[in-house]
């Protein structure tokens, strides 16, 4: 907010808020989506590797939209093809999350530095300050 007039601050003020949001929404939607895709493909892929009954198999992939009735559609061995899926989604995300943040660290270092100047000064014997 400090490259802008005081004036036109309330303005910045906005646009920054409104950036953010559509960023937030943008990036929880997109991260969503690449989840759930990838837990689909991964646990479609391990339901049909399975050592599961046909039956089953079947009856999972009809409840795959439901993550907890799929666990209890199989047992115990449903609930590890469920887990197994899940975990590779997230993995997915934090990894791709992580390769953006760096992404994001390397572009600001390419950045040239800047120097923060302030628009007022103050004086230190006025507000009790003591500089060694």
């Amino acid at each position: 907010m400090n490259s802008v007039r005081e004036e036109r601050s309330g303005a910045a003020s906005g646009i920054n808020n409104a950036i953010s949001n559509v960023a937030s929404l943008l990036g929880i939607s997109l991260f969503g989506i690449m989840f759930s895709d990838a837990f689909q493909r991964s646990f479609s892929e391990n339901l049909g590797t399975s050592s599961l009954s046909v039956a089953a198999k079947q009856a999972m992939y009809s409840h795959r939209r439901e993550l907890g009735g799929m666990a209890d559609v199989a047992g115990p061995a449903g609930q590890l093809i469920v887990n197994s899926a899940f975990v590779h989604a997230l993995h997915l995300v934090f990894i791709v999350s992580a390769g953006l943040s760096l992404l994001a660290a390397a572009t600001l270092s390419l950045l040239p530095d800047s120097k923060i100047t302030s628009a007022t000064t103050c004086d230190t014997d006025s507000v009790g300050l003591v500089l060694d």
